[in-house]
């Protein structure tokens, strides 16, 4: 066994072990478990890294057999417990078996779980990330599987605003960090309030469900508006970006066409401006459609259909700001309305959905997997937009730090000053 490490590579090795020891390696089967890669000698060899941080010496058994004869010690690349084997490569590779001695003289023998390739298959990818995947009990969660031969435990969850997650337990002394699992993001916000990439795949369908239902509506109240009905207002999702409130005007042709009043959650609401506005409508045309973002806010920053309560993730639990509207417009102005709250629909309605967004959600859903299988993980593939008229886009890539906890909010210059 010879060993081969250049200065960079033990740049980045010193580097990868840092992250793995603050919890903050979002890519772990990019560097522990089996690899092969090329040494200074141009020749190919064998790489396995493990991370035991109790353990005081570990072998590997390439032919682990009844008596497990045979096992190479790996090196200790530093105190927390970090080993790794280098070797020329051989003709077959299988599962190896990895043996561990402690201080306090106990010893134990498994399989690398690194070892192992992602088994979440492409399919599984397109049918979640379209909400339709019907057997999703037999991919999530634990599940007793057999790969190669070796029987184990597969784990796979699913965790939106997770920063780790690792697989815990007597084998690894409970230890949370020795085990995190490989994370793969994709955007499917609906709000289309992610930073770096150009869309959020689910958005381009809503917005254009809202721009239709917008214009269907505004029709309905437009004929009854001399006798009955005065005003439309139609709820829609953005608990802090207004994009999807802004689709409900895609459908207007002219000045004075529906939506009438867009409000969004970025400009706080005045309720003297606001009745103003629907009173020059009503006066003007005869009847006033509004889209309401959910996360409209007063100037204070409270949120206008905040309950008091809070959700898991502590975000307010907001029950609906349509009806404090049509309260408001009621109360101080007489105006007959009517609401709605697009909520579930918005999002699902499959009839109307736009063919770009479809292309776009297929194509993250691959890209995720292809990154996955290529051993990456902390990353999220991204829509790049390349022209915008004709509009075209591809398939690029973002580290996961660039978009955690960051949202994309409506420009001021797209909102008008009224």
């Amino acid at each position: 066994m010879n060993e081969i490490c250049t200065s960079s590579q033990q740049e980045n090795d010193l580097k990868t072990i840092q992250s793995l020891l603050t919890g903050d390696c979002h890519f772990p089967r990019s560097w522990l478990g089996f690899h092969e890669e090329t040494g200074e000698s141009k020749q190919k060899e064998w790489v396995v890294r493990v991370w035991e941080p109790s353990a005081v010496e570990v072998k590997i058994d390439w032919n682990p057999g009844k008596n497990h004869t045979g096992s190479e010690p790996m090196q200790r690349l530093d105190d927390a417990g970090i080993f790794e084997w280098r070797g020329r490569s051989l003709s077959n590779r299988s599962p190896y078996l990895l043996h561990c001695r402690f201080e306090d003289g106990s010893q134990y023998r498994r399989y690398d779980p690194y070892y192992f390739e992602v088994h979440f298959e492409e399919l599984d990818q397109h049918l979640f990330g379209e909400g339709t995947h019907l057997r999703l009990f037999d991919k999530l969660g634990a599940h007793l599987k057999e790969i190669e031969g070796i029987g184990g435990t597969r784990f796979t969850v699913w965790a939106p605003n997770a920063k780790r997650v690792s697989v815990v337990g007597e084998f690894n002394h409970w230890n949370g960090l020795q085990h995190p699992m490989q994370a793969i993001g994709i955007p499917k916000t609906v709000d289309n309030d992610l930073p770096v990439t150009d869309t959020c795949p689910g958005f381009g369908s809503v917005a254009k469900y809202v721009a239709i239902s917008t214009q269907e509506a505004a029709l309905d109240v437009a004929s009854m508006a001399k006798t009955s009905t005065k005003v439309f207002i139609l709820e829609v999702m953005g608990r802090h970006a207004g994009w999807i409130a802004a689709a409900g005007g895609l459908g207007g042709q002219a000045a004075g066409d529906p939506p009438h009043i867009i409000l969004f959650p970025e400009v706080s609401f005045d309720q003297a401006r606001f009745l103003a506005k629907v009173k020059d409508s009503v006066e003007r045309y005869g009847y006033c459609v509004i889209v309401v973002s959910e996360g409209v806010q007063d100037a204070d920053g409270k949120f206008l259909s905040d309950q008091g309560l809070r959700d898991a993730f502590g975000h307010a639990q907001l029950g609906g700001v349509a009806p404090v509207i049509a309260n408001m417009v009621k109360s101080k102005l007489g105006y007959k309305n009517h609401w709605a709250v697009s909520d579930y629909l918005q999002r699902s309605a499959r009839h109307v959905a736009s063919k770009t967004d479809v292309d776009q959600a297929y194509a993250m859903g691959a890209a995720a997997v292809k990154l996955c299988l290529a051993g990456k993980s902390g990353v999220m593939p991204t829509i790049v937009r390349s022209s915008d008229n004709p509009y075209r886009w591809k398939v690029g890539e973002a580290d996961l730090s660039k978009v955690a906890n960051v949202e994309k909010m409506m420009p001021r210059k797209y909102i008008s000053k009224d």
